[in-house]
């Protein structure tokens, strides 16, 4: 998704900042709140949700944090 090998180690803020370049290149911002943005289907498997609904920048870090090793 991130077009990174398997094998490169990212940090959760690396993380964080691509994915929210991410949804700010695919113009996912809301129009009337540009703190919120509602995800596609790629960004919707990742998050591991089966229903689009509007969520914050702030959620990312909850949302991604299933695939983050420690």
């Amino acid at each position: 998704f991130l077009n990174v090998e398997s094998t490169v180690q990212l940090s959760k803020a690396e993380v964080m900042k691509q994915i929210s370049a991410y949804i700010k290149d695919k113009q996912l911002q809301t129009a009337e709140d540009k703190r919120r943005f509602k995800p596609n289907k790629a960004l919707s498997k990742i998050f591991g949700v089966s229903t689009p609904t509007p969520r914050t920048f702030v959620e990312i870090n909850k949302l991604v944090s299933h695939h983050m090793t420690k």
